[in-house]
């Protein structure tokens, strides 16, 4: 322990250029500036951004006594929740760490055990815990999570606050608390539960192929898949680009909360179900798994491992957040079923009883009507026109349609142009009456709203790159009849470039 002061007190005068102070209560000021300074941290600011918590609040600061759970055999830390943060069950859900400190288990450097041998082992003690912890269950009428040392046979309880949940656990609470329980729910929790999970057959046959990874602890539900990156900062980033991120860590921090926010999944190789990763992922809806002993983890090197299998930056994993389960690649997963989802049909039916408002849907597609009519939908708010045209099939028809009302506007004497124009604009309306007779019919009545076709140019005409690139290639040919249309298309799409999307073309944007 000498060693290591000495080793701190060195890394403290390099940083700040002076000793630790030795005067107890100027090391008591500082930590409190500590804490203070800590708001408008980085990891600090993007928690705010991310749960809509206002930037002029403040924080504050609670000093109390220490205790120390790393005296000896006999002295322990851990976390408790009064109600399983996963399920929801009314049960003492928890895991603790002999002779150690509240740090090891909640950074995630130490896998714990599971609270339930204690029961056996010490009786006493848990029996103690379980009437501990229903005390602020019961004063603050909710969940809650709970922190307690023992500090040589003798309990203390440093912090309680309202447990972080899964969708699930969130519903099931609320129904058994009964009705007062509504306003506990966020709303983005209840659509956590229409969530993708992994199928079970195709879970069964990655299984039989030896695609399970490894396995670790189911810390919050939900099935996904990503690319896997090794840094918050490379996950923000392939985020940006469209891409879906599972964050691979030892272990988390706060620091990489925004990490977390931007990636589909996390996975850890340490920690428990009380951990960092854990109780995060838990709270912003995210997939997680963690204590992946089995897996090593090589952030620097940019690769994890595990049994002689090698994935590296960019390969593909999936993960199941219920069951822990670690796959490599791709798996299909399937959306739940809101009849399947009993407690929340429960309590779905009692905020019906208080609301106020109608609910309507954002919906584009035939099937995208029906599952809203499933969920309970009064009607559609919004029906995006263009968007049912994204599709492959369908955005070579858009493009002819686009352009032939171009060239048929300056040529309008060339018949064959004008044909054509008329030929992709029946087609056009051909599919858009189909698809708004299905909605229609499926709707039975209730009101739709539609969005008229205005299609955004930079959406669905080619890209510059991917024109010249074709225009090389005939080039490259010498095909000289394929060059020309090209660079006639190319010259219509550039005529109608926008620089400002929202406000049409370059040149009506600089009028």
């Amino acid at each position: 322990m000498h060693v290591v002061i000495d080793q701190f007190r060195r890394i403290v005068q390099d940083a700040i250029g002076s000793d630790v102070p030795e005067e107890p209560i100027v090391q008591l000021r500082h930590a409190v500036e500590a804490v203070f300074s800590s708001w408008n941290t980085r990891r600090a600011v993007d928690y705010r951004n991310y749960h809509g918590i206002p930037h002029d609040r403040g924080t504050a600061v609670n000093v109390q006594a220490m205790v120390y759970g790393n005296m000896d055999d006999e002295s322990s830390t851990g976390v408790l929740f009064t109600r399983d943060p996963a399920t929801g069950n009314r049960a003492l859900y928890g895991e603790c760490l002999v002779n150690a400190q509240g740090e090891d288990l909640v950074a995630g450097i130490a896998t714990p055990r599971n609270i339930e041998p204690m029961a056996i082992e010490n009786p006493d003690m848990h029996r103690q815990l379980v009437e501990t912890c229903e005390a602020p269950e019961q004063h603050y009428r909710d969940a809650q999570d709970v922190e307690f040392t023992v500090e040589r046979r003798k309990l203390y309880v440093p912090q309680t606050r309202s447990t972080k949940r899964s969708a699930r656990a969130a519903v099931k609470m609320a129904v058994d608390m009964a009705e007062e329980a509504l306003l506990r729910v966020e709303p983005a929790q209840i659509s956590q539960l229409l969530f993708p999970r992994i199928d079970a057959e195709a879970k069964e046959q990655a299984q039989a192929d030896g695609r399970l990874f490894g396995v670790g602890l189911g810390a919050s539900p939900g099935g996904v898949t990503g690319i896997v990156a090794f840094t918050a900062n490379a996950a923000v980033k392939l985020n940006g680009e469209g891409v879906d991120v599972i964050l691979v860590r030892p272990e988390t921090t706060a620091d990489d909360i925004h990490g977390m926010i931007a990636a589909v999944g996390v996975l850890t190789s340490r920690g428990g179900a009380t951990s960092h990763a854990a109780v995060v992922a838990r709270g912003i809806g995210k997939s997680c798994v963690t204590g992946a002993e089995s897996v090593a983890v090589f952030p620097e090197a940019g690769y994890l491992h595990c049994g002689g299998v090698i994935v590296r930056t960019g390969d593909e994993l999936s993960i199941d957040g219920a069951t822990g389960e670690i796959f490599i690649g791709a798996l299909e997963t399937i959306a739940p079923r809101v009849s399947e989802e009993h407690d929340m049909v429960t309590l779905l039916e009692w905020a019906d009883g208080v609301r106020r408002l109608g609910v309507r849907a954002n919906a584009d597609y035939p099937r995208d009507a029906k599952v809203a009519l499933e969920y309970g939908a009064e009607g559609i708010g919004l029906c995006r026109t263009e968007h049912t045209f994204f599709e492959p099939s369908r955005l070579a028809l858009v493009r002819q349609t686009t352009l032939g009302a171009y060239f048929s506007q300056r040529q309008p004497d060339d018949a064959e142009v004008v044909a054509r124009y008329h030929s992709a604009l029946d087609k056009l309306e051909e599919l858009q009456a189909d698809d708004f007779e299905q909605i229609l019919s499926q709707m039975d009545g209730k009101p739709v709203v539609i969005r008229l076709l205005d299609p955004p140019m930079h959406e669905f005409l080619p890209g510059h790159i991917e024109l010249e690139a074709e225009l090389a290639e005939a080039r490259s040919v010498g095909d000289a009849s394929a060059i020309a249309r090209m660079e006639e298309v190319h010259a219509a799409i550039a005529d109608m470039r926008e620089s400002i999307p929202m406000l049409g073309c370059a040149d009506a944007a600089s009028a």
